[in-house]
């Protein structure tokens, strides 16, 4: 029978227990700890807080490594995950994998985590890397076929990372926060970008989509310092604030790819910098809050297709100096053109008083009905 290494959090006996603290608080002042061969787990927080350990050699016989196991080891430099390592992080109450993790979160100090190969690892959890500030590259097995969400959080000197071919999808938060990515190349075989995905990516010049990606998660690419970016065909799916929210956004041109399959837009919100747009022809709604504080963009056409205007929609779009609804909208949102200022004129193709509301927040413009 394996070895098992736990933390204190257990059931033990109020004396027991004190005296397992005692032995663990003095074991905590080293830099460096041997583990006995033969041990085949590391149990939640088992190492979780010890700020001395500086390196730390694991065993071949270990198959497992817990919940938080060496979280917030702020002195640990470099560790080797060996190859006997079939799972990190433990499983729900059903008994299947949940990526719930933390192994690493908080090392400050870890610039070098190994894997040795062949890695049988499917799966690295919830925040498994999250504030290690220190970690400059990495390079996660072909192994793995699933990241947990913010993986990598707050990685902000991270800066060589290469997306593994058998990862399906980036989850929430996989990379907000790294601050150092300057490019990335997403695999062909990715169908989406999570939530926060690459969110305050500060560095981040430019990215290209490709075909199989069908989704980006609200706040995906905010944060950034993309100045363009194409859409492609395939994507079905974009969140809202997914270029830019309260900080601002990089982004000036940013382009569909036709024929697209989107219905519906309200996601750019914030894209200060943003002065070039053509909405697609398959969009019939552009939502509330759509282009909100675009403050640079002096124009934009507004296609046949497009039956509504979400409040708020073009609020604070203050280069904005004239705009042409079309006949077919049939719906304005309340303050839709709250604080354009420069707004002189609406033309409406429909006819007079046919759309409540009017001017719509626009307090300086003259509104025009063409119908």
């Amino acid at each position: 029978m394996g070895l098992y290494f736990g933390g204190v959090s257990d059931t033990r006996s109020k004396y027991k227990k004190s005296v397992v603290n005692a032995i663990s608080e003095y074991l905590q002042q080293s830099p460096n700890f041997k583990i006995p061969e033969g041990t085949t787990k590391f149990g939640d927080g088992c190492f979780s807080g010890w700020t001395s350990l500086q390196k730390m050699d694991i065993p071949n016989s270990v198959t497992s490594l817990g919940d938080n196991c060496f979280s917030s080891c702020s002195s640990l430099q470099s560790i080797t995950i060996p190859n006997s390592v079939t799972q990190m992080g433990h499983g729900d109450d059903s008994g299947s994998y949940a990526p719930v993790g933390y192994i690493f979160n908080g090392c400050t100090s870890l610039q070098k985590i190994t894997f040795e190969e062949p890695c049988q690892l499917t799966k690295i959890p919830h925040e498994c890397f999250g504030g290690c500030t220190s970690l400059e590259s990495i390079e996660i097995p072909e192994s793995v076929t699933e990241l947990g969400k913010y993986c990598f959080y707050n990685c902000s000197v991270l800066s060589d990372f290469k997306i593994p071919s058998t990862l399906n999808e980036l989850p929430d938060g996989c990379f907000n926060g790294c601050s150092s990515i300057t490019e990335i190349e997403i695999p062909e075989n990715i169908t989406s970008l999570g939530n926060y995905c690459f969110r305050y990516c500060s560095s981040l010049e430019s990215i290209e989509i490709p075909n199989s990606v069908t989704s980006l998660g609200k706040y995906c690419l905010a944060g950034t310092s993309i100045p363009e970016i194409i859409i492609p065909n395939s994507v079905t799916y974009l969140g809202n604030y997914c270029f830019g929210d309260y900080s601002g956004s990089s982004f000036q041109r940013i382009t569909f790819e036709e024929p697209c399959q989107l219905t519906t837009l309200e996601c750019f919100s914030n894209c200060s910098s943003l002065t070039e747009i053509t909405i697609p022809s398959s969009v019939t709604s552009l939502g509330n809050y759509c282009f909100r504080y675009c403050s640079s963009l002096p124009s934009i056409e507004i296609p046949e297709t497009v039956t509504s205007l979400g409040s708020y929609c073009f609020g604070n779009c203050t280069s904005l100096t004239e705009i042409e609804i079309p006949s077919s909208v049939t719906k304005v949102g309340s303050n839709a053109f709250q604080n354009c200022y420069n707004l002189s004129t609406i033309t409406i193709n429909k006819p007079t008083d046919s759309i409540a509301g009017s001017p719509w927040g626009a307090t300086n413009a003259a509104v025009v009905w063409n119908g």
